[in-house]
């Protein structure tokens, strides 16, 4: 299932690139990411080679995929997800309706 969900999400970025939104390219490549972590999450670690158990020990801590509101106030402490003003403002410019 986790294979043909990162062939899937793969498949539907190669056949709409350059249509997706940026966030629903994000989307994608979320979906790919959860997927292998999902497959490296149930090989038996104890069986590998100490230079592969160590690539998987350095792996990054999985930081899923967040929809937020804009609108939305931000909880004390917490990171902005939001993109910049600049950033949106270039995006509004380039896309074509």
């Amino acid at each position: 299932g986790a294979l043909a969900d990162v062939v899937e999400a793969s498949d539907e970025l190669d056949t709409l690139l350059g249509v997706l939104e940026p966030l629903e390219a994000n989307f994608c490549f979320d979906v790919m990411e959860r997927s292998l972590r999902d497959m490296l999450t149930v090989l038996p670690w104890t069986l590998a080679r100490p230079d592969d158990a160590a690539i998987y020990a350095r792996l990054p801590t999985y930081q899923p995929h967040r929809v937020f509101d804009p609108e939305d106030e931000l909880e004390e402490g917490e990171v902005d997800p939001r993109l910049d003003d600049a950033y949106l403002q270039a995006l509004q410019d380039l896309r074509i309706d």
